[in-house]
């Protein structure tokens, strides 16, 4: 039995050796088994995680789509606030990129058209002229980055050949209430232009076509390389076929004519004094072009260069335009031949009438070419946080400024006598600014220096032999010249008081103007040569300005500013325009001067509404008028000063944030202006400034971005102009007069894919047909592609 058991225990240890292999390979089997079922375990988890993220995302991007969908319909929670210009007294307004490219901006004045006390006077040649609380252009300062642009000659500004794409934002001063700003100009207050200067690469290429066949095309590109070089390009190129401006009308003497005609019509000029419509100047052709170039050095990440090179072009009438091609409405009685000259004769009423027509009648309007070259150089640097300082400097070569030619009588479309007339001018200017920041813990003080030198003239020539031709031109005629010059000391200090409740502003003006190598010559009339004195004056303008803020949702303005504007070498040196007419030398005009005040409140009501009310009084002395009488047959002309004038009035204005991306507004402006004492005219006194409107309502509807569209409806009242000095010009609706007038304008776009926008836009929208002087434009379309990335 022994044996047996030894023997079947031995069998089975042999047989358990024998199944370890496989007992193993079966431990190992099942194992492995176990790791399979659970890598299969976590991926079936993983997969169901994964639907479940995506069912999540799905569900995300279904609720996102619901509250934009919600967005169109529901208000979101917006405080709407006043835009303010930064460190600035008195109102201010700031107008952005975005709200530039909600309406139909064919040229930079469109931005200011509906800023309360604007008034805007559509301009053939310039693209406009704008006036704010009843002080022109002229004695407002214009600038493009710290570039003044207002002529150098007229003072006033070539709206056109401002690239609008270029700006990134606009900032408005109305009044005299900054210290930073005047000199030459700054009565009216200040509108500043602000170029971009791309932070990374950017490209953008816009095609405009529109009514009257007008064609603009923009290209512009920016970059930053390396992180210390930044430049900017933008080309702009404008041409359009324009429309009739100018009409030709002519009072008619009684008596029989020589050629019978018809086609005529019975018309009266603007203070209601019989006229006879009998033609047109034909379309007001135009083309212009102008390039900003702007290259950027970081020296450090507080200190950098800019030079600006900006060259421009534009031209108004002459071989390429209407202007040499009018209309007669004339037609020979008989023969139904056109009539151009001779002397005419019809029946008014039963009365025979008679006008003579030069061979130039048709020919009266003129072409003016200019080219203007401007150089800058601006350096900044920031000494600590709290603690910077800004120098600029800047040559504008317009020496090429202001061709200008006319046809005289015996001249026809093809050719013939004419006149040319040259307005050559340079202008140096420069500024330093330094603003020390937190003084005191409250205190913000600006202080610096600017200059302003301009040199130049007229030049007259002796008759052309070829109106078309410049080279015809005969000798010089006659020639004036002299320098202007303005220096400034400025300084402006922001106290930020009462947990910032309460802001006061203190600064003034100390301006240095100097009128200097003044001389004149002419053959016309046998005056002969005149050489003038050099003549100076200093004034010092104070500043001040308080806003304060007494609860959260009101904020009161008060400023009370004085102001001094140089006189323009336009009056101050004379020459002569044609034979028979000559503007005298002013070598005495004194500088404008002016106090002015307002006092305003900012109002928002829950949040969504904002309410703006001004007060404002502008009192003027020295302001200048101009006195004409006639010697020998010799038409003359002079500038003077000497007379005051009284401007008051308020401006009112509401803000509603209608959703998210709807918007509404509306203003209104009141202007009651005097001429308080004319002592040459005493006749004037009493009566209305001109060029001033007595009042003006604004509205608009702004759509900033809903499924890709966006656009505006805007609308424009403008009351009655007189550009008479007596107020005579009471007619409406008639070559020369300035009428009330009512405009609207809209626009929509779509963004068709990232990067590509399509436009449609009407400007006066009713076709209104109305005058500011000459004929304003009827309904006008544009339609235009942006491409950008």
């Amino acid at each position: 039995m022994r044996k047996i058991f030894k023997t079947a225990m031995m069998l089975v240890v042999l047989l358990s050796f024998l199944a370890l292999p496989g007992i193993c390979l079966a431990e190992e089997y099942a194992a492995e088994e176990e790791v399979k079922k659970e890598e299969m375990k976590k991926k079936e988890e993983s997969e169901k995680g994964k639907k479940k993220e995506e069912i999540k995302k799905e569900e995300a991007k279904k609720e996102e789509k619901t509250k934009e969908e919600k967005k169109a319909f529901e208000l979101e929670e917006m405080v709407v606030t006043a835009p303010e210009v930064q460190g600035a007294p008195g109102r201010t307004v700031l107008i952005t990129k975005e709200e530039i490219d909600l309406k139909n901006t064919q040229n930079a004045i469109k931005i200011l058209e509906h800023i309360p006390g604007v008034y805007l006077r559509p301009d053939k040649r310039t693209g406009g002229q704008i006036n704010i609380r009843g002080v022109a252009e002229t004695k407002t300062v214009i600038l493009l980055d710290d570039s003044i642009l207002n002529d150098s000659f007229h003072q006033k500004v070539f709206w056109n050949i401002i690239p609008i794409e270029a700006i990134e934002r606009v900032e408005v001063i109305p009044g005299p209430f900054s210290a930073l700003y005047g000199g030459r100009g700054g009565i009216g207050g200040t509108v500043k232009f602000i170029t971009k200067m791309p932070e990374k690469e950017e490209f953008f290429v816009k095609g405009v076509y529109g009514s009257d066949n007008t064609r603009r095309g923009t290209a512009s590109y920016g970059n930053k390389l390396h992180d210390k070089v930044s430049f900017y390009l933008c080309y702009d190129y404008m041409e359009t076929d324009g429309y009739v401006t100018d009409y030709i009308t002519k009072s008619a003497k009684d008596g029989a004519g020589d050629i019978p005609v018809t086609g005529w019509k019975k018309t009266t000029d603007s203070q209601g004094n019989p006229m006879y419509l009998i033609g047109d100047k034909g379309d007001t052709e135009t083309w212009e072009w102008s390039f900003l170039s702007k290259l950027k050095f970081d020296f450090s990440d507080t200190s950098s260069m800019t030079l600006t090179f900006s060259p421009s072009q534009w031209n108004y009438g002459g071989g390429a335009a209407g202007l040499d091609d009018p209309n007669s409405y004339l037609r020979h009685a008989s023969t139904g031949e056109p009539v151009n000259s001779g002397n005419i004769t019809f029946n008014d009423d039963g009365e025979q009438k008679n006008i003579d027509l030069g061979t130039a009648t048709f020919l009266g309007g003129k072409s003016e070419r200019s080219k203007r070259y401007r150089y800058t150089l601006a350096y900044e640097t920031e000494f600590t946080p709290d603690f910077n300082l800004r120098a600029t400097v800047e040559y504008v070569d317009e020496k090429k400024r202001g061709i200008d030619i006319a046809p005289l009588a015996g001249a026809t479309s093809s050719g013939g006598p004419g006149k040319l007339t040259r307005f050559p001018f340079d202008r140096w200017q420069g500024r330093i600014e330094s603003k020390v920041l937190n003084i005191f813990g409250f205190n913000n003080l600006t202080l610096g220096a600017d200059y302003m030198t301009e040199e130049g003239g007229r030049r007259n020539y002796n008759e052309m032999t070829n109106w078309r031709d410049e080279s015809t031109k005969g000798e010089m005629s006659s020639k004036s010249d002299g320098t202007n010059s303005v220096y400034s000391l400025f300084v402006q200090d922001e106290m930020i008081l009462m947990e910032d409740r309460l802001t006061l502003y203190l600064g003034g003006r100390l301006d240095s103007w100097k009128i200097s190598d003044l001389m004149d010559w002419t053959t016309v009339g046998d005056i002969g040569t005149h050489t003038y004195k050099d003549r100076d004056e200093t004034y010092f303008s104070p500043k001040g300005s308080v806003k304060y803020r007494a609860f959260e949702s009101t904020t009161l303005r008060l400023s009370l500013a004085k102001a001094f504007t140089a006189p323009r070498l336009h009056d101050t040196l004379g020459g002569a325009s044609s034979a028979n007419y000559m503007l005298l030398a002013s070598p005495y005009l004194k500088p404008e001067k002016a106090t002015c005040w307002e006092a305003g409140v900012d109002q928002t009501i829950f949040d969504k509404t904002l309410v703006m009310a001004t007060y404002f009084e502008n009192y003027l002395r020295d302001f200048q008028y101009r006195e004409y009488w006639t010697e020998s047959g010799i038409r003359y002309g002079v500038s003077k000063s000497g007379g005051k004038a009284r401007i008051r009035g308020f401006e009112l204005g509401i803000k509603h944030q209608i959703t998210s991306f709807i918007s509404a507004y509306a203003n209104m402006t009141y202007q009651d202006t005097e001429v308080t004492e004319d002592k040459q005219n005493p006749e004037k006194e009493g009566k209305r400034m001109t060029n001033v409107p007595q009042e003006m309502y604004n509205f608009g509807l702004l759509c900033e971005n809903y499924a890709g569209f966006k656009g505006s409806v805007t609308g424009r009242y403008v009351g009655k102009v007189y550009g008479d000095s007596l107020n005579r010009d009471r007619k409406n609706h008639v070559y020369g007069s300035y009428d009330p007038y009512f405009t609207m304008d809209a626009k929509v776009g779509y963004e068709i894919r990232k990067g590509i926008e399509v436009s449609f836009a009407v400007d006066n929208l009713l076709d209104k047909d109305y005058y500011q002087g000459w004929r304003a434009p009827g309904r006008e379309f544009f339609g235009e592609v942006v491409y950008k990335f």
